[in-house]
């Protein structure tokens, strides 16, 4: 199993373990919206799970080799 079969109910866990760590367990103080940003508009550059597992699965099909 890769990161690519990850099923879809485990994207919300894994953000919430990514802000709770961030947040050390408190409540969001900033929009997760806003934390994805890059540092020139405000944000933290904070990982956005389900982004990174769409496109880690649109290049894996761009790179498969077809038939």
């Amino acid at each position: 199993m890769s990161i690519l079969d990850a099923p879809k109910s485990c994207i919300p866990t894994i953000n919430t373990s990514i802000f709770q760590f961030i947040w050390k367990k408190r409540k969001d103080k900033i929009k997760r919206q806003l934390m994805y940003q890059n540092y020139d508009k405000g944000g933290l550059r904070a990982p956005n799970v389900d982004v990174m597992i769409k496109s880690l699965s649109k290049v894996s099909l761009d790179t498969t080799p077809s038939i």
